[in-house]
């Protein structure tokens, strides 16, 4: 008989045991799986607890927390919105930079929060409304310079109450540069600052007040001009006040007025061996008061002053002693200015004031000269060559602009290209039935759109000058040849005044004295501005340094002050002020 053996049962203990083994476990699966999926969550509402109830640090560690979490949860930014616009007031140095920090990124990757901060500035103190600025100039869609001029001017008194002198004076410059739209929120501390304590300050608010305060610049500026105790602050307000006192063509005939009829010293400062002396005289001759009023007796062995120089190879007192013939109507040295315009080629700018001056007493010999320097190597004389051949409003110079446009190899016909636009000549036809507006396109088409790339983007360049002098929508384009240093800067300025962009008057105020000196007198570029801006105070083209300094001065004054008065002549081409 078989014998059966039991099985074996667990005690009820073993089994309790088991069960209980088995629920935790799976209850501490259940906590993790839980933790994983609502962590975050957790994680969230502790931070905005912080935010709301925490002590300040505690506050500002949240808020940097929840930052970068608001990417993936999209009811936060309100929250931040206000744990910001709580946090800035009256924070310390270091909380502030923190706070301006976490600002930069919440605009940066959360667009909404411009809007929202936006909404906040009109409402915003003074100093939550400098962080505010603070934070949204960083965001790629908000500006400054955008906004509507009171919010512009707001906080731009803001910085004028600066204990900083440096941030007062940066503050009144960008008022001027911002014109009179300003003038109704910055007159009464323009005032105050008249009369700060420190002397850079008050000149700069002399400049503001005269662009910015056109109702009462007289009257603010006579007391500065009669009692302020700095000279130079006295000089400033005297001279902008004379400026605002005799606008368009009374600036001329004062400043006419200003030389003597006595022309003794002239003729003894042409006779002296001093290079500066002579160049001085001669100009004073040229200028055009004198230059139309004299008696030819005065000056009739002003000739040999050309060869003598020629021969000493003073080639700046030749030139102007050349020019000084033509303005006198000097015909019998017609031969000598071809013959210097047609030799000395080592001499480019020598052999352009010849060329010009011959083209003043004999428009078709001159015109041929300054035809030749179309191929110069030159970029100077190049442009001033083509500008001169515009000038000279002569058909036959025209005609023969045109048929020779294509004979003239590159960058020579650029410049000729240039010049037809400037002369006006775009809807005549130049080759192949096209006009030159259809080949300056097609030919600008064709060029290679990469402006540092040799050879195309010399060309092209002037191309693209041409079509600007004649009407066409072409900024953009030429921008890339506008910050390219290589690229002749008389043709591109030329166009621009042209055109109406008065782009080149403000890029000229901004230049080192070396480079106004340059571009002024060196490159000629101030008759250039004489002729588009024929209001402004006269260029007298004098050697003297300080005369330069003087003169570059009254155009920068007279320029700050009627650039928002001046209106620009398209039939003319030219920048009149509206007084």
């Amino acid at each position: 008989m078989a014998i059966k053996v039991p099985r074996y049962q667990p005690s009820r203990t073993v089994r309790r045991f088991k069960q209980r083994l088995l629920l935790f476990i799976l209850v501490a699966m259940t906590g993790v799986i839980g933790g994983v999926v609502s962590f975050p969550a957790a994680k969230t509402w502790y931070y905005l607890r912080q935010l709301h109830r925490g002590t300040r640090p505690e506050q500002i560690a949240a808020l940097n927390q929840l930052a970068p979490m608001a990417l993936a949860n999209p009811g936060l930014p309100p929250d931040l919105e206000a744990g910001l616009i709580q946090l800035l007031p009256h924070a310390t140095l270091a909380e502030e930079t923190l706070l301006i920090q976490i600002g930069h990124w919440l605009v940066h990757h959360l667009p909404e929060m411009v809007t929202r901060l936006d909404q906040r500035l009109d409402e915003a103190d003074d100093e939550l409304f400098s962080d505010l600025v603070a934070i949204l100039q960083e965001s790629p869609g908000w500006r400054m310079k955008d906004q509507l001029p009171a919010r512009q001017a707001r906080q731009l008194l803001i910085r004028s109450r600066s204990d900083d002198p440096a941030i007062r004076i940066a503050a009144l410059q960008q008022m001027s540069r911002l014109g009179p739209m300003l003038e109704s929120w910055i007159t009464d501390r323009v005032i105050v600052l008249l009369a700060d304590a420190d002397p850079q300050v008050r000149l700069a608010a002399v400049e503001t007040a005269s662009i910015c305060l056109t109702l009462q610049r007289d009257r603010l500026l006579y007391p500065v001009a009669e009692n302020d105790e700095n000279t130079e602050i006295q000089k400033e307000a005297m001279a902008r006040l004379w400026l605002i006192k005799l606008p368009d063509t009374k600036l001329r005939d004062h400043r006419n007025k200003c030389f003597p009829t006595d022309y003794s010293e002239i003729i003894r400062d042409l006779s002296d061996n001093d290079h500066d002396l002579q160049i001085n005289a001669i100009e004073d001759i040229v200028f055009d008061t004198l230059g139309w009023n004299l008696q030819w007796d005065y000056f009739q062995d002003l000739s040999p002053y050309v060869n003598k120089a020629l021969s000493q190879k003073n080639y700046e007192l030749a030139g102007w002693a050349l020019w000084g013939l033509a303005r006198l109507g000097d015909r019998e040295s017609l031969p000598l200015m071809l013959e210097v315009a047609e030799g000395y080629r080592d001499q480019p700018m020598l052999r352009w004031m010849a060329a010009r001056a011959a083209a003043r007493l004999d428009t078709e010999a001159g015109g041929g000269a300054l035809l030749n320097l179309l191929t110069s190597e030159s970029d100077v004389v190049r442009d001033l060559a083509a500008i001169e051949l515009a000038q000279l409003n002569d058909p036959e110079i025209t005609r023969r602009l045109r048929s020779e446009f294509f004979a003239v190899e590159r960058p020579a016909r650029g410049a000729a290209a240039l010049a037809l636009a400037l002369a006006g000549q775009g809807d005549e036809v130049v080759a192949d039935e096209l006009t030159l507006r259809e080949w300056l396109m097609e030919r600008t088409r064709l060029l290679t759109v990469n402006p540092h790339a040799e050879p195309d983007w010399l060309p092209r360049g002037y191309y693209l000058c041409a079509q600007l002098a004649l009407g066409e929508e072409v900024r953009d384009e030429l921008e890339l040849f506008l910050i390219n240093e290589n690229f002749p800067r008389l043709a591109i300025y030329t166009a621009l005044l042209h055109s109406g962009d008065s782009t080149p008057i403000d890029l000229l105020l901004e230049m080192t004295p070396v480079e106004q000196d340059r571009l002024l007198h060196d490159c000629f570029f101030a008759e250039i501005v004489q002729r588009y801006l024929p209001d402004a105070p006269l260029i007298l083209w004098t050697s003297d340094p300080p005369t330069r300094t003087d003169e570059f001065k009254q155009l920068h004054r007279w320029w700050s002050i009627f650039r928002w008065t001046v209106h620009f002549n398209p039939n003319r081409h030219q920048w009149v002020t509206s007084i």
